[in-house]
């Protein structure tokens, strides 16, 4: 439902914006292709959808450089000398921002061909691109597909940003799948937008050289001092749009609402924000009292157009059922579905596992009824049970994002021991993909990075549900995350005495060796709440 202020205008039956299945009799849109593959499974299988795509990380062309772990594209900066180029590295350096695309490119990652479309093309969104001052909300459970709608967003804003030199597009998808502060604090995101104009603008904004200052110290600004130089540099673009996705995993969000309501009084005609969030008291007062304010709810509703295309693309290559059963497989999830997108994904996948007819019937008629009860049936069905609690237990509260060979390597740390956790590389898994067997419905991964697939995985672990259920072995909270995390790196460490060195061979042959050397001192903080378990005592003596 799309809404301004307190008007509520429908996105699908008063707008005609999208023109959605009913939800008694869902309708098949991909009905001849479904039947076309079922008549020639028996004889050759269709060509998978191609997932290939190409991304674009800004509107501007370039040498991106990574300087210090932070991104800048000095090249997009024109007519530079090398000594201005070197002074250029050394701001962004001193300016410290988060690079955003990881998670975006991810987004896209996942996306089908065209999925979005119903939103880009809608009156919305229309509005929203073509209207200066405009700020729109999208809403809704977890799991309903807004980053994806936000990751189609940007893709599409780059785009046009590319054929108008006086527009710019940055981006900020909120994250709070472990205990990175990167991703998750309001200031970080201030100066990734801060990062992103500058490069677009083609030249050092003004604000930015006075922040940083011409004597031999550069001190750290005041978030203010951040926020106004903000304000001044979207004020250097004719248009500037800023997209800022699930805004409820910003960890001090507070001050990011107070800023929020702050910009009405900019008025400069410039600036169109985008915003995704969960439907949260605190966020939606402060939206509230925005004049300039749309809303699009994604409540609810079983025939999500986005639903609908994954479905009907997934089960055109599902051949190895006939027509009938797939069209069994669709009707039943789209009845269930309530809006999520994530609860039919991590249906399909559980359905794809069935040999045969009978297990697939059975499942169909014990499908959970929320995403929480599909995150309960797949911990109940885990045959590695420590193993998985582990790997959850540092992808929720890991100081920065995990490889996938550092988290394998995890479990090389006996807690069963007798007085301590030691080192056995006997435990080591002879293949780490082993990881993404056990923690399937539950990890991503990207580019070797593995994460929690959605921030409802974490939500689930650490609530009082988990707690009072079957799945009760599966609660995790931060002090005993921060606790086990600890005592895993200082047993790694200790044991090979590198504690106090780490070379490139190191590093090499013990994949956690860099991540137990310069993060467990961050989780033997986090221990502190909870009496010092004995075992880290004895690690520490």
């Amino acid at each position: 439902m799309i809404s301004r202020n307190d008007r509520a205008l429908s996105g699908t039956s008063t707008t005609g914006d999208i023109d959605r299945p009913r939800r008694k009799e869902p309708r098949l849109e991909f009905d001849d292709r479904l039947r076309d593959s079922n008549a020639e499974a028996s004889s050759s299988t269709l060509p998978p959808v191609s997932s290939a795509q190409s991304f674009n990380t800004s509107n501007v062309s370039g040498v991106v450089t990574n300087v210090g772990g932070h991104i800048i594209n000095v090249d997009c900066i024109v007519n530079l000398t090398n000594e201005e180029k070197a002074f250029a590295k050394e701001v962004c350096r001193w300016l410290a921002a988060p690079e955003p695309s990881r998670n975006y490119h991810a987004a896209r990652e996942t996306n089908h061909a065209h999925t979005g479309s119903w939103f880009i093309c809608g009156n919305a969104f229309t509005r929203w691109k073509a209207v200066p001052d405009e700020l729109l909300w999208l809403y809704g459970s977890p799991g309903c597909g807004k980053t994806i709608i936000c990751s189609s967003v940007v893709e599409d804003m780059i785009k046009h940003c590319k054929e108008q030199p006086s527009s710019a597009c940055a981006y900020f998808f909120f994250d709070s799948r472990n205990a990175e502060s990167e991703l998750s604090l309001h200031e970080k995101f201030v100066r990734s937008l801060i990062l992103q104009l500058w490069h677009q603008l083609g030249r050092m904004p003004a604000a930015l050289k006075d922040m940083y200052g011409d004597g031999p110290s550069h001190p750290e600004p005041s978030l203010a001092v951040l926020e106004a130089a903000l304000q001044t540099i979207i004020g250097e673009f004719q248009h500037a749009y800023i997209i800022i996705d699930a805004l409820d995993e910003c960890e001090d969000r507070h001050k990011l609402l107070r800023w929020l309501k702050g910009i009405r009084c900019w008025r400069g005609g410039r600036l169109h924000m985008l915003l995704s969030s969960r439907r949260e008291r605190d966020i939606e007062d402060s939206l509230a009292i925005l004049n300039e304010l749309g809303r699009v709810s994604f409540a609810g509703g079983s025939a999500n157009p986005d639903i609908v295309k994954f479905l009907d693309e997934s089960l055109v290559e599902l051949t190895r059922w006939d027509y009938e059963i797939r069209k069994l497989i669709r009707y039943t999830l789209l009845e269930g579905a309530d809006g999520s997108f994530r609860w039919v994904a991590l249906q399909l996948e559980e359905l794809i596992q069935c040999s045969n007819l009978r297990s697939l019937r059975q499942q169909l008629r014990a499908l959970p009824k929320d995403i929480e009860g599909t995150y309960q049936r797949l911990l109940l069905r885990a045959s590695k049970r420590d193993d998985l609690r582990r790997f959850l237990q540092w992808m929720a509260f890991s100081e920065r994002p995990i490889a996938l060979e550092e988290l394998a390597e995890v479990v090389t740390v006996d807690f069963q021991a007798s007085d301590r956790p030691c080192y056995d590389l006997d435990l080591r898994y002879m293949d780490i993909k082993d990881v993404l067997t056990i923690c399937s419905g539950f990890v991503t991964q990207f580019e070797g990075i593995v994460k929690l697939s959605h921030m409802s995985v974490k939500d689930y672990l650490i609530s009082d549900q988990i707690a009072s259920g079957p799945a009760a072995y599966y609660q995790i909270n931060s002090s005993q995350s921060h606790s086990l995390i600890a005592q895993t790196c200082l047993a790694y460490l200790l044991h090979f005495g590198i504690l106090n060195s780490l070379d490139d061979v190191s590093i090499a042959n013990l994949p956690l060796a860099r991540y137990a050397a310069e993060h467990w001192t961050f989780h033997f903080r986090g221990c502190n709440d909870i009496s010092l378990p004995m075992a880290l005592q004895t690690l520490l003596s």
